[in-house]
């Protein structure tokens, strides 16, 4: 590791307030998704997933530019990396800025997640109103796949026939 007077704080106290602005802005863009999601509002909910896109890609930019900055320092561009950078430069504000970010992309992914399954939901009861328009009713015999996706099970059709 490159000694700690080579490597200016400040540039890296930069990037990291750089991703952080930009990673509070896409829990924001995901928090406004999840919302016009649940109402069902479909002119916010594009707009909520442009804007959520525009502030991915702007992220996915400032991330790569960490990146490339630690790797032309000597620095892995890893969580290992970072963390073995900040223990030797021993700046509290770097440190807390670095756990403030890693707290916030914790965040994200967990608002992502919570989106998915708002999706997920959706699809199986458009699947289920689908179902009983063709057929009449609710159907029970459905199975599961290792993702979660419902199958019809034609064991059971095969059943019901006999």
């Amino acid at each position: 590791m490159p000694a700690p007077s080579s490597i200016s704080a400040q540039q890296l106290q930069h990037l990291f307030n750089q991703e952080l602005e930009l990673t509070q802005r896409l829990q924001h863009h995901l928090e406004l998704e999840r919302d016009a999601l649940t109402r069902q509002d479909m002119e916010r909910l594009t707009e909520s997933a442009q804007q959520k896109q525009h502030c991915v890609l702007q992220l996915q930019a400032a991330s790569q530019q960490r990146e490339q900055w630690l790797q032309q320092q000597g620095v892995a561009a890893s969580r290992e990396g970072v963390d073995g950078l900040l223990a030797t430069l021993q700046d509290d504000s770097l440190n807390a800025t670095w756990k403030t970010l890693l707290t916030a992309i914790e965040a994200c992914q967990q608002e992502n997640r919570q989106l998915g399954m708002l999706i997920k939901r959706g699809q199986l009861a458009t699947e289920q109103a689908q179902h009983i328009l063709q057929r009449g009713t609710t159907s029970s015999n459905h199975a599961y796949n290792a993702r979660g996706n419902s199958e019809h099970s034609a064991k059971t059709r095969q059943l019901a026939k006999a």
